[in-house]
C-alpha cells in the first residue's frame, strides 16, 4: 500500500478553503438580489423629473451596485458549474452568459468612472454614459433575479415515483395456478414414487427370503428326503419349458408393439400387453437391457 506524503494530504485539506469560498459566493449571490433590487429603486427615483438626491447617496448606490453586480457575476459562474454537474446544461448556459455580461458591465462602469476622474475635460460625456448604464443595470437586476430563481427551481430534487406494490393473486388465480402447474407435477411424482416403492419392497422381500434360506437349520438326509418334493415328470418339465417360451414370445411381441405405437415400455404397460405379472415384465426388461 502506497502511503501518501504530508504534502499531498495538506493540499487536499487546503481545498476546503476553496470550497468554503464557493459556498460563500453562492450565499452572497442570493443576497445580492435583494441589494440590487434596492439599488434599482434608487436609480428609478433618481431618473424622475424634479427629484434631487444628494451626491454621496448616488455615489454610495453606484459603488454598492457595482460591487453587487460583481458578486452576482462570480456567484452565477459558481452556481452554473454546480447546475451543469447535475445535468441541466440549458440552465447552466443561461447562468454562465449572464455571469459574463454582469462582470463586463462592472468593468465598463469602473472604466467610465476612472476616465471621468482622470480626464475632467470629458467628464460630461462619461456622466452621460453612466446615466445610460443606469438603465442597463436596472434591466440586468431584473434578469439576474430571473436567472437566480430559475437556478433554484432546477436545483430542487425531483420526487422519486413510488414503486407500485406487487400484485397478489386472488383465490381463483391461485387455484388456476395450482391446477395448471402443481397438480400435474404431483401426479407424475406420485406415479413414479409408487413404482419405485413397489420395486424396493420386492427387492427387500427377496433379500429377506434369501437370508431366511441361509439361516435354516441343517436337517438329516432322511428328513431331507421326506421333505423334498416328488420328482418332476418329463411331461411336466416340457410343459414348463413351453410355458416359459410362450411367455418370452408374448413379452417380446408386446415390447415390439409398444415401441411401434410410441409407448414407453414399463412394467405396467408391458405386463398389461403381454398378460403377465408386472414383476416378470420388469425382470424381462432388465434382462433385455443387460443383454443389449
Amino acid at each position: 500500500m502506497i502511503r501518501e506524503s504530508w504534502k499531498t494530504i495538506a493540499l487536499a485539506r487546503a481545498e476546503i478553503i476553496t470550497d468554503l469560498w464557493e459556498v460563500a459566493k453562492a450565499y452572497a449571490g442570493r443576497a445580492a438580489e435583494w441589494v440590487l433590487f434596492l439599488c434599482m429603486v434608487v436609480n428609478i427615483v433618481e431618473m424622475l423629473p424634479g427629484v434631487n438626491i444628494a451626491g454621496w447617496i448616488l455615489n454610495t448606490v453606484l459603488g454598492v451596485q457595482v460591487v453587487m453586480l460583481d458578486i452576482g457575476g462570480m456567484s452565477l459562474g459558481t452556481m452554473a458549474s454546480h447546475i451543469r454537474e447535475q445535468g441541466n446544461a440549458e440552465a447552466a448556459k443561461k447562468a454562465d452568459v449572464t455571469s459574463k455580461f454582469l462582470i463586463g458591465l462592472m468593468v465598463v462602469t469602473l472604466l467610465l468612472v476612472s476616465i471621468g476622474m482622470l480626464f475632467p475635460a470629458i467628464k460630461l460625456y462619461t456622466d452621460m454614459g453612466e446615466k445610460g448604464l443606469i438603465l442597463v443595470r436596472v434591466v440586468m437586476t431584473v434578469i439576474y433575479g430571473h436567472v437566480i430563481h430559475s437556478l433554484r427551481s432546477t436545483s430542487k430534487t425531483q420526487p422519486v415515483p413510488a414503486t407500485p406494490p406487487a400484485a397478489v393473486p386472488d383465490s381463483a388465480e391461485l387455484e388456476a395456478i395450482i391446477r395448471g402447474i402443481l397438480v400435474p407435477v404431483l401426479a407424475q411424482y406420485r406415479t413414479d414414487a409408487r413404482a419405485d416403492i413397489a420395486e424396493q419392497v420386492k427387492q427387500a422381500l427377496s433379500l429377506v427370503a434369501i437370508a431366511g434360506e441361509k439361516e435354516m437349520p441343517s436337517v438329516s438326509s432322511s428328513d431331507r428326503k421326506r421333505l423334498s418334493p416328488a420328482p418332476t415328470s418329463l411331461a411336466s418339465v416340457r410343459r414348463m419349458e413351453e410355458g416359459y417360451a410362450s411367455r418370452e414370445t408374448r413379452l417380446s411381441d408386446a415390447h415390439q408393439a409398444l415401441l411401434q405405437e410410441g409407448i414407453r415400455p414399463t412394467g405396467d404397460t408391458l405386463s398389461r400387453r403381454a398378460r403377465c405379472n408386472r414383476a416378470v415384465a420388469l425382470n424381462w426388461l432388465k434382462a433385455q437391457k443387460i443383454a443389449g
